[in-house]
Parts: C-alpha cells; sequence; structure tokens
C-alpha cells in the first residue's frame, strides 16, 4: 500500500484579507499607489483651504475656517470678539496692531492643526508601507518554497516557508510546511502547522487532509479518520479526503469500507492511480484476487512504477503464486 500527501490545488494566494495570504505584487503595488492617491488629495484639500483662509479679511468666513481646523471654537470666538472691539473702539496704530496680533496667533493655529493632520498622514503611509513590503517578502519567500518543494528539496523548502511565516503568517504557508515536514517524516511537526494553518482558516479542508496523513503515520487511525470526515463535511467532493480515509481504514483492516472510499476518490478524480493501486491491496487482503489484479493491472496502466512497487508489497503476498500476478508485474 501506498500513501502520499495533498498540495493544495489552491496555492496561489487570494487578495488580501485579515489573515489569509497575501496578494500578488502588482494587486500590492496598486493599493500602495492608491493609498498615497488619498493622502495626496487630503493634503492638497487641506493646504488649499489654509490658502484662501490666509488671504480672506477677519471676518465671519475667517471664523468659521479657522473653527474647522480648531477644537476650540469658544476661544476663537472670544479673540475674534475683542479684535472687532480693538478695531471699532481703539482705532489708531493700538487698533492696528491688536488686529495684527490676533490674525498671527490664527494663522498659526491654522498652521499647527495642518502640520499635526500632515504628520498623522505620512504617519499612517509609512506603517501602510511597511506592512506591503512585509507582505511582498512574504510571498517572495513562499513561492520560492513552493518551487523547492516542486523539486522536493524539502529542508530548502521549509527554510523559505519559515522567512514567509516571519514576515506575514498565511495558512498555505504552514500548509507547505507541513507537508515538506511529513516528507522528512517529522509528522509531530507537520500536525504542529496543519494546526496553525487550521487556526487562521478553520474551514480549510485541505489541512484536514493533510493532518490525517501526519496522524496516519504516526498510527493515529481513527484520529486521522474524523479528520478526513471533518474534511469531507466541510467540502464533499475533495477526493483525497477520501483516498486518505481509506488508506486508515486499510491499515485497521476494514477492506471493505477502505475500497468504498478508493472507489469515490476514483469517481472525483479518475487519474489517481494511487487509488487504484491501494484498492487492490485491499482487495488482496480481502481475499478477493480477481478483484486485486483487475485494480492492479489500472494502477499500472496508469504509472507503470507500481509494478515495482507490487513485487515487493506484503499486501500481495495471497497472489505472489499466482501466474496473473506474476505476468502482470514481470516476475515469470
Amino acid at each position: 500500500m501506498t500513501d502520499t500527501p495533498v498540495i493544495p490545488q489552491n496555492s496561489a494566494p487570494p487578495v488580501p484579507q485579515p489573515l489569509s495570504p497575501p496578494p500578488p505584487p502588482d494587486a500590492l503595488q496598486q493599493y500602495r499607489i492608491e493609498q498615497l492617491e488619498k493622502a495626496l488629495e487630503k493634503l492638497e484639500g487641506k493646504q488649499h483651504d489654509f490658502e484662501a483662509q490666509t488671504t480672506q479679511n477677519l471676518s465671519a468666513t475667517v471664523y468659521n475656517q479657522t473653527a474647522m481646523y480648531t477644537n476650540h471654537l469658544d476661544t476663537v470666538t472670544h479673540i475674534l470678539e475683542i479684535a472687532v472691539f480693538v478695531l471699532l473702539a481703539g482705532g489708531g496704530v493700538l487698533g492696528w496692531l491688536g488686529y495684527k496680533n490676533i490674525k498671527k496667533g490664527i494663522k498659526r493655529k491654522v498652521e499647527n492643526a495642518i502640520k499635526a493632520e500632515v504628520a498623522g498622514i505620512k504617519e499612517e503611509i509609512n506603517t501602510q508601507s511597511a506592512k506591503t513590503d512585509k507582505k511582498l517578502e512574504a510571498q517572495r519567500q513562499y513561492e520560492e518554497g513552493n518551487r523547492a518543494l516542486d523539486k522536493k528539496d524539502y529542508a530548502e523548502a521549509i527554510r523559505h516557508y519559515d522567512r514567509s511565516i516571519s514576515f506575514f503568517s498565511t495558512s498555505v504557508a504552514y500548509i507547505n510546511r507541513g507537508i515538506a515536514k511529513h516528507k522528512l517524516g517529522r509528522n509531530e511537526e507537520a500536525i504542529a502547522d496543519y494546526n496553525e494553518a487550521l487556526r487562521i482558516k478553520p474551514d480549510y479542508a485541505e489541512a484536514y487532509v493533510n493532518r490525517a496523513l501526519a496522524k496516519i503515520a504516526l498510527y493515529l487511525y481513527k484520529e486521522a479518520i474524523a479528520d478526513c470526515n471533518q474534511a469531507l463535511h466541510l467540502k464533499p467532493d475533495i477526493a483525497e479526503a477520501y483516498y486518505n480515509r481509506g488508506i486508515a481504514k486499510h491499515k485497521l483492516g476494514r477492506n471493505e469500507e477502505a475500497i468504498a472510499d478508493y472507489n469515490e476518490a476514483l469517481r472525483i478524480k479518475p487519474d489517481l492511480a494511487n487509488a487504484y493501486f491501494n484498492k487492490a491491496c485491499a482487495y488482496a487482503l480481502w481475499g478477493k484476487p480477481d478483484e486485486a489484479l483487475k485494480a492492479l493491472e489500472k494502477a499500472i496502466a496508469a504509472d507503470t512504477k507500481w509494478r515495482e512497487q507490487a513485487k515487493t508489497d506484503e499486501d500481495f503476498t495471497s497472489l505472489r503464486d499466482d501466474p496473473r500476478f506474476k505476468k502482470l508485474v514481470g516476475l515469470e
């Protein structure tokens, strides 16, 4: 019998959402541009308002505009009342000087208010830019990890996924790191990664499927079946969930149930040669040689590597002396 992990089909991350994979670089760049444009538009609006207010005379309009930029309406009103009184009652040089001082004070308040708002906008832009840069680097490391995983360089893949997660945690990075660890026999660590993926995305069916496979490697067959059941509850047509559940049942000696699961996996994914091979193993253990040979023939037709595997697989012990088996696997 054989088993194989499931690499998630939707490995390309979607548009950013809270606690989800980062978007591709072009989407992030567009997001940054939009944020900068909004900030610039807001700043230009404030500058325009300031220029308009400073060119007007000390009037009701000045009073209203000033009140918009400060949160001290009562104070400004009082200052303006004094200014009007000085102009009307005092007159002369003292009145003029009072008017100028009041105007400078108001202008200073407006300038300070605008500077504070501009500083806030700049800080927000810098914060968003830093987050964007981290997501971009996380995405780059994730893709490097995928390339290493495809090449079966599992240690290198883990290094890249480690870096990706350090910049921005995503469920797919944890899933794929778990797969790499499973391939290296580090199944407890793989399960920990699948648990993290499920913490981020509780409805991630592929995480349950892969966790089941790691549990099978640790002889936790009943727990593996429970994980596959949950995966199928979330995603009824995922072939690998049936396939991995079949493996767990196969290991428990529930061969008839295992065959039913392998058949369901093949219904959904007819080219899943592993399922044909495991079905052949289950039939052989169940004492059904004709069905076992038919399934094995289909597995070998899909991929000749199963011929070599069948030669040494202990599940076919009952067929070793069958001439049909010998001919099929080339032992004649």
